[in-house]
């Protein structure tokens, strides 16, 4: 039914939500961003720069 496979969409979207947040979290633990970020007060990590 249209009811069954929407719920399994939005399952399978979570479920891929969750993976793809684990691999961020392990790539953050691998490059040690918080102990870069606290070698110097002043230094500051941008994602984007508007250039």
């Amino acid at each position: 039914t249209t009811t069954l496979s929407s719920c399994e969409a939005e399952f399978i979207a979570l479920k891929e939500a969750i993976k793809e947040q684990l691999y961020l979290i392990e790539i953050y633990k691998q490059l040690n961003i918080d102990k870069f970020l606290q070698k110097e007060e002043t230094t500051k990590f941008y994602l984007f720069s508007n250039s």
